[in-house]
């Protein structure tokens, strides 16, 4: 009976101690990865909304009087509205592909912070990915009046050369 429970107490031991194998999955840890696959199911949920505005500027051309200078309008809105489908189609398809791509480098990364047994994911890398994503959606305004004024900069008059005065010009001649 002793010798059952040693067995037994060997074999729970070693269950424990044999856990000790990588995560299948590393990527559900990786807030890069989780952020980048948030973005893209929201990118792809924009695409019907932009085909509904495609379809309704098609009808809107149908619509138009001739000869009233509204069909020039309407192929405007129209090809805009392609233009935005378009883009949002573009923008869904780049974020689901650096979304599969940031999978396949969190399974190899994590597989070799696993065997050195390192921290992952590193915090400084989500940082960094941070900081770009925020220099990316940027306001990219370079009026010298506005970054004066976010600067904190006040802003100086400019003074405006003097006219001369009829009396003064008189003086002269």
């Amino acid at each position: 009976m002793n010798i059952i429970f040693s067995l037994l107490f060997l074999l729970v031991s070693l269950l424990f101690i044999g856990c000790d194998k990588p995560n299948p999955t590393p990527e559900v840890l990786d807030p890069i990865y989780i952020d980048l696959s948030k973005q893209a199911d929201e990118a792809k949920k924009l695409i019907p909304e932009a085909k509904i505005a495609v379809s309704e500027a098609e009808k809107e051309l149908t619509l138009v009087k001739p000869q009233t200078g509204q069909i020039e309008y309407a192929k405007k809105r129209l090809r805009e509205a392609n233009q935005r489908l378009v883009q949002t189609t573009q923008i869904a398809k780049y974020l689901e592909i650096h979304s599969k791509s940031r999978l396949d480098y969190d399974r190899e990364s994590y597989l070799v912070a696993w065997k050195q047994k390192k921290q992952w994911p590193d915090p400084a890398e989500y940082k960094e990915f941070k900081d770009a994503e925020k220099a990316q959606s940027a306001r990219t305004n370079w009026n010298v009046k506005d970054r004066m004024k976010e600067a904190g900069v006040p802003a100086t008059e400019q003074k405006q050369p003097k006219k001369e005065s009829e009396s003064e010009k008189k003086e002269e001649h």
